[in-house]
């Protein structure tokens, strides 16, 4: 009974918006008819007394639902088995609490294997670096010995003694440095190879830290859990939502068959009426907030999606998705 109360309400309001119109035209027909009679001249639009335009609305009315103006649908990113469902339907949850955790006994494996690796792979990024330090050590002790060496012949050519001995030893340790900067490259390679090698383990250990952190779904803000399809023992696919949740403290209202016949008239700021079926008797004062640009094509239709949002509180018992009349005053 309350429910068609109401759309006679909202018929009567469009009944008498008509009538509105109708009689501003009629009233402007009369004012012409009687400038124009008697021979008096048509009065100019400066004339004394004459009427300002009168302004033309027209009410657009579109089928909609309630939203909240923030809202989460939460899943998995890999195949998993519910493990625990720690909330229930319409609890009011804080920003990280746990909503739905997986088992994660395999990734558990995993990620004890990945960290042995890391640690080996580290401690032989270690060693590398280590060799590689050494090698640097090693060339600078090697072109020491070739100065000395080098200092040691021209002290034999100016005595003009020994010069054959120490050219060999010159050339001696020529060789030697020759030798350790070629371990020096070796050793440096090896130590890069061995850093990249540990860099991939840590990256391996993070990756399978980061899926085992999507195993568990937390509340990513304080608000209500709307909806929860999971079940403890449940085998669950990647992007199937388990879990919703919804900051109730705001809501907005969209349309969802407005078509182009109404779309071009309507423009932020309009004023505008919403009733919910699901709370009769009540009408929610709105405000056009957003004005879809992009039509879509609808059960063979193109239609417009238009957002208003509430001047003041919401009725009590509002929900996600409610059904709701949305009529718009638009100015033509």
């Amino acid at each position: 009974m309350s429910e068609t109360k109401s759309r006679g309400d909202r018929i009567d309001r469009r009944i008498i918006a008509g009538a509105l119109v109708a009689v501003a035209a009629t009233a402007l027909a009369i004012l012409a008819i009687s400038g124009l009679g008697a021979g008096s001249p048509a009065p100019s639009a400066t004339s004394a007394g004459a009427l300002p335009p009168v302004g033309v609305t027209a009410q657009v009315v579109a089928d909609g639902r309630a939203i909240p103006t923030r809202t989460a649908e939460l899943a998995v990113d890999a195949p998993a088995t519910v493990s625990a469902v720690p909330v229930a339907l319409g609890q009011l949850v804080a920003a990280g609490d746990v909503l739905v955790s997986m088992e994660t006994d395999d990734i558990d494996a995993e990620l004890v294997g990945a960290v042995a690796a890391g640690e080996a792979a580290d401690a032989r990024s270690a060693q590398a670096a280590a060799a590689a330090d050494q090698s640097t050590e090693q060339v600078a002790v090697a072109e020491a010995n070739l100065a000395q060496a080098q200092a040691a012949l021209e002290t034999a050519r100016d005595r003009n003694s020994g010069e054959k001995a120490a050219a060999a030893s010159r050339d001696a340790a020529r060789a030697q440095v020759r030798a350790a900067k070629a371990g020096q490259t070796a050793a440096q390679e090896a130590a890069k190879a061995a850093a990249a090698d540990a860099r991939r383990a840590e990256a391996a250990v993070d990756a399978l830290e980061s899926s085992k952190a999507g195993l568990t779904l937390t509340a990513p803000y304080a608000g209500t859990v709307a909806s929860i399809s999971a079940t403890v023992g449940q085998q669950v696919s990647p992007g199937q939502v388990l879990v919703r949740v919804a900051d109730t403290t705001a809501w907005e209202f969209k349309t969802t068959d407005l078509d182009e016949s109404g779309i071009a008239r309507i423009a932020v700021g309009d004023p505008a009426t919403v009733t919910l079926d699901g709370v009769p008797g009540e009408q929610i004062e709105a405000t056009v907030v957003r004005v879809g640009t992009y039509g879509e094509d609808r059960q063979g239709g193109i239609v417009y999606e238009v957002v208003v949002a509430p001047d003041g509180n919401v009725p009590d018992g509002i929900r996600w998705n409610m059904t709701a009349t949305i009529e718009i005053l638009a100015g033509e």
